[in-house]
């Protein structure tokens, strides 16, 4: 059964679909595709609007994940470990933000193996995107009874959330393909990384995953972190994939 509703107070001007998912049988490791754009000539096209609606148009129907960088098998006992110790503090559901999910496997993931109440909001501006994604979790049961997914057209650098919202917000590879942009990219990731911790509440986590080496994005990290109204301590982990390349997950914790 599909249960739409628009709620105020939470959202304005976008479109929300709320769902009461159920049954499937599919595995994540079933429709999973990693993709790497290292040896694209043309990098700056990943912070276009057109190339990702072009991109998902020819995706319609097509039932693989388009995963950048790593897929959900990959970053499961890193996800499971934080959402377990987010509950501890957290007396209902855990609010859970990824932004700029495209097709990714992530929110199939966290939407049917956590057995944790999660209210996973999934975030791209690209509507199709969330059409597969929809489409994907519609024909699946929820590790939680109570576990509930929702649809968000939007943009990284304005989040129509309520500040102080969020215990996780997830970016792979989003922050990434703004810096890609020729006009401005570093000042829209910082536009984002305001976004990120204002719609975070105290003792919220957020999580990047990138391709690039701690020695360089941890600097720009902390550099792009200067204006927010409060220090962040950024951390890291390096991502076990088995795949010959290395991935990293960055993140801090809102502490105010």
């Amino acid at each position: 059964m599909l249960c739409v509703r628009l709620n105020r107070a939470i959202l304005s001007h976008i479109s929300y679909e709320r769902l009461v998912l159920k049954l499937s049988t599919l595995q994540v490791n079933q429709f999973v595709v990693k993709r790497c754009y290292s040896d694209m000539q043309d990098v700056s096209k990943l912070s276009k609007y057109s190339y990702w609606k072009e991109t998902y148009a020819r995706k319609h129907g097509n039932k693989m994940s388009f995963d950048w960088f790593v897929d959900a098998n990959d970053v499961r006992e890193q996800l499971t470990t934080e959402l377990i110790r987010l509950k501890e503090g957290c007396q209902s559901h855990i609010n859970v933000l990824d932004i700029g999910c495209g097709t990714s496997s992530l929110p199939f993931y966290m939407y049917k193996e956590i057995q944790t109440p999660v209210s996973l909001f999934c975030a791209d501006f690209i509507t199709d995107a969330l059409r597969i994604q929809k489409g994907w979790l519609a024909d699946t049961s929820p590790g939680h009874s109570s576990s509930v997914a929702s649809f968000v057209t939007c943009n990284a650098c304005s989040i129509p959330f309520l500040s102080n919202m969020f215990h996780m917000v997830i970016d792979k590879g989003t922050m990434d393909s703004l810096l890609k942009s020729s006009t401005g990219g570093k000042s829209k990731a910082e536009v984002m990384m305001s976004e990120v911790y204002r719609i975070l509440c105290s003792g919220g986590k957020y999580l990047q995953i990138t391709d690039e080496d701690p020695d360089v994005r941890l600097a720009l990290l902390e550099d792009l972190s200067k204006k927010l109204p409060h220090e962040v301590s950024w951390s890291f982990i390096t991502i076990d994939c088995n795949n010959y390349k290395e991935y990293f997950m960055f993140q801090f914790t809102k502490l105010i």
